[in-house]
């Protein structure tokens, strides 16, 4: 497929189910990023408990939001959309927690695998480092200004490149270390009954 090809992988469900994406091995460098969207009768409940399990994983809310109610919406009120950061070896666990405290209509999950990318800027950088450490060196041993300010640029211009490449560096680390899951819960009156034909695929799955 076309995601096998890029490195990247989607795994989509409308009603959670068992579908999972695997945690990356043999310390590959892969992103991970999940979506849920949920409804639930107990709105204050619900976005506390997403809080706590947020905090009992280790991670951290990097932006919340809440929305009154809009009638446009019919039985839903207010609308939560909450961007999780979770350490990877919690990931599974918390999207399991997050489940259990809505009534879910949507999961997604996707994954990225950047592992020849980080390898291309580990080796592009200590080749820069090499490079930067020569440039010393000639620095130092410079024999008139002209030359020194010469090759003062080229160790300047050769830093600024070494900084973005580990600032990508960083980047990745982040991404990989820590997973994103957006959640987005509605505020209902009643919850949504999934449609006869859903609940019978659903049976037959859990007999499988």
């Amino acid at each position: 497929t076309a995601g096998a090809e890029n490195g990247s992988h989607e795994v989509g469900s409308s009603q959670g189910g068992d579908i999972a994406l695997t945690q990356p091995q043999d310390n590959r460098k892969v992103i991970l990023n999940a979506s849920l969207a949920m409804e639930t009768l107990g709105f204050d409940d619900t976005c506390a408990t997403l809080r706590r399990l947020v905090d009992e994983a280790g991670g951290y809310i990097s932006a919340a939001n809440v929305e009154a109610a809009d009638s446009s919406y019919g039985s839903r009120s207010r609308t939560a959309y909450f961007t999780a950061k979770i350490p990877q070896d919690k990931y599974s666990g918390f999207l399991a927690g997050a489940e259990g405290s809505g009534n879910i209509l949507n999961r997604n999950e996707s994954s990225r695998d950047v592992t020849a990318e980080y390898v291309d800027i580990e080796a592009r950088l200590a080749a820069l480092r090499t490079q930067e450490q020569r440039l010393t060196e000639l620095v130092a041993a410079a024999a008139n200004l002209e030359e020194l300010l010469e090759l003062q640029d080229r160790l300047t211009e050769l830093q600024y490149e070494i900084e973005a490449y580990t600032a990508q560096q960083r980047t990745f680390d982040q991404l990989t270390a820590y997973p994103t899951v957006d959640i987005t819960v509605y505020e209902v009156q009643e919850i949504t009954e999934p449609e006869p034909e859903e609940i019978t695929f659903w049976m037959r799955v859990s007999a499988a």
